[in-house]
């Protein structure tokens, strides 16, 4: 079955211009009984960092919905680094085209990627650099995926790093009861998950069960609006948020 999908990016406060400066990008689909969102950090150094996200996203989750059985068959049976290597190659030809060749070099593109792909049984993540994925289920929330922040705090792994298919996590997990998955930028898991103890604000799951009950273009409004007038008071960066929610766990719950 379809999810009910929901996602937003806003550009942070450190931003002198914030119209257009987002480096931040999200993009979900449903297709054919799958799912799949995706969410890209651009990286603050790189002049085009926002509309290598914006491409990336796009082009990982088109890339997924066409090809969730191979990915997930091959990821299952250990096969991940061809999976991962595919993916990362996938988008740096489609930014290394002569429409963004013209612009800047690939580096100037770099940015990070976390996705989710569902079917009615079967999942598939992937993470690359920082940001973090959140699982809910009936009885918890809790971290899926951490951030890989390499050596230093305030360094992380982008697409065009020569070791990225090392940093590139992917699993894929046989579903034996419903799930949401929630992914947050680095700036939007400040807001969301506390550093000292790893513990999981109750805003997680509030989310996932907003998404379910609620139309996509209603919840997109609802969610850029939150972050705008909660996280962003929380952090200077750029916070997104992308959301996969399955309506049978959400739906005794009060929205």
């Amino acid at each position: 079955m379809s999810r009910k999908l929901a996602f937003a990016a806003v550009a942070g406060r450190n931003k002198e211009d914030r119209r257009g400066a987002c480096q931040d990008a999200v993009f979900g689909k449903s297709l054919n009984g799958i799912s799949c969102i995706a969410l890209a950090d651009g990286a603050g150094s790189r002049r085009l960092s926002g509309t290598g996200a914006r491409k990336t996203v796009r082009v990982v989750v088109d890339h997924i919905l066409a090809h969730f059985d191979l990915l997930f068959e091959q990821t299952w049976r250990g096969d991940r680094k061809e999976a991962t290597s595919y993916i990362l190659n996938l988008i740096s030809t489609e930014l290394s085209s002569d429409r963004f060749s013209r612009r800047g070099s690939l580096e100037d593109y770099a940015c990070t990627l976390i996705f989710a792909a569902t079917d009615d049984d079967r999942m598939l993540l992937g993470h690359l650099g920082d940001g973090v994925a959140f699982l809910v289920d009936a009885q918890s929330v809790e971290i899926s995926s951490q951030p890989d922040n390499g050596e230093f705090a305030n360094e992380t792994y982008f697409f065009t790093a020569h070791d990225a298919v090392e940093h590139f996590r992917l699993t894929a997990t046989k579903l034996e009861a419903p799930v949401s998955i929630l992914l947050a930028s680095d700036g939007a898991a400040v807001s969301l998950l506390r550093r000292a103890d790893q513990a999981v604000a109750p805003a997680v799951r509030r989310l996932c069960e907003w998404t379910a009950s609620r139309p996509r273009r209603q919840m997109n409004t609802a969610l850029k609006a939150n972050l705008e007038g909660v996280f962003l008071h929380k952090t200077i960066d750029d916070c997104s948020i992308a959301i996969m929610a399955d309506p049978r766990l959400h739906e005794n719950r009060d929205s």
